[in-house]
């Protein structure tokens, strides 16, 4: 049976990360290695991981490098076949790792990676929510895939914990160490511009955490918005030589309008905004927008007077907008059929 690494970065969120840690070594697929990247935690991860989990291997980065860097460290020290990605705070289903090998065994070629199922889920006093299942089910063609991975108005079906990847991928394609955020978006993009097939299955389950934290532990909103324009500025080169230009025209207009919106709330705005205002012409961007108006339709036409007016910078001074969150906490529903209820057990095992 072929061997599978298991990376996890963290930073500072021991209690999760042991759940974290837990639920991998609970897997039916008994053929795993487990690597967690500690990156400078003060919180005395690296000395309870090895008196509770002996068998993991824990490297320790004395100094915080990011999420990009660990996955990458974590890269070079694994032994296995293939490799996933699992965050300190999210959870796996004790047979994901067996499902997503069984499709991949069945794929039979080095060019495809297999996407699995995941969902969010929560926990308070009343108990643990769901909400509701993900999975990539259609075939869709490369560059269509792309637009999906970049689309920030949309919820991809791909996330880090059901991508299960050959170990040649990283012979081509490395974590670019630069994106504190985006870079899971970035990596999985350039997978499919080395000419990789992700296709989804609809197979095992990861559990994706809602919580009030930072999804990048210890990220601070600035580092994140900074790492979001690099990212975008990146991207629109990328997409700028790509055949099918046109088809990513309006997703790349609404990621640099919603970072110019972003960038009004720092004092460096002023910097960023004329290059972002820039870049949003050369992708043929005229008149600005707002990508998530409010519902209240007062505070909707304040809010679109004062940019039409005087600009990103007018909105920040009104408003102090913030950016959506990704997956609201709304969405979650309670658990009713039996698979939710399989679900909820395999959660509670961990949580």
């Amino acid at each position: 049976m072929p061997l599978v690494t298991i990376v996890i970065p963290t930073r500072n969120r021991v209690a999760l990360l042991m759940q974290a840690v837990a639920s991998a070594l609970q897997q039916s697929c008994r053929s795993i290695e487990i690597i967690v990247v500690d990156e400078a935690s003060e919180d005395g991860t690296a000395a309870l991981l090895r008196e509770r989990y002996p068998s993991v291997k824990v490297i320790r980065h004395d100094t915080a490098r990011g999420p990009s860097a660990a996955r990458n460290r974590g890269v070079s020290e694994a032994s296995g076949d293939y490799i996933l990605f699992l965050d300190d705070d999210d959870l796996l289903h004790p047979e994901h790792l067996e499902s997503l090998l069984r499709e991949t065994n069945a794929l039979k070629s080095g060019e495809f990676v297999v996407s699995g199922r995941w969902r969010y889920f929560s926990k308070d006093p009343s108990g643990i929510r769901l909400g509701p299942i993900v999975s990539r089910r259609e075939e869709k063609a490369s560059a269509a895939k792309l637009l999906e991975f970049l689309d920030i108005a949309g919820e991809g079906s791909t996330c880090g914990p059901v991508v299960l990847w050959p170990r040649q991928v990283f012979e081509r394609v490395q974590w670019d160490e630069e994106l504190f955020t985006n870079g899971d978006v970035d990596f999985f993009g350039r997978t499919i511009l080395a000419g990789y097939h992700i296709v989804g299955r609809p197979v095992g389950m990861a559990y994706y955490r809602q919580h009030s934290l930072e999804r990048v532990a210890g990220t601070p909103s600035l580092r994140s918005v900074t790492s979001s324009t690099r990212f975008w500025i990146k991207w629109s080169a990328l997409m700028d030589a790509h055949p099918q230009r046109d088809l990513f025209k309006k997703v790349v207009q609404t990621a640099f309008m919603s970072l110019m919106l972003a960038w009004s709330q720092y004092e460096d705005g002023s910097e960023w905004i004329p290059q972002l205002r820039d870049a949003y012409r050369r992708w043929g961007g005229e008149r600005l927008f707002i990508p998530n108006p409010p519902r209240n339709p007062v505070k909707r036409v304040a809010i679109i007077t004062a940019l039409r007016l005087g600009g990103p910078l007018a909105v920040g001074r009104l408003l102090g907008m913030k950016s959506r969150r990704y997956g609201e906490a709304g969405h979650l529903a309670t658990p009713s059929s039996s698979e939710d209820l399989d679900d909820v057990r395999a959660i509670a095992a961990f949580a």
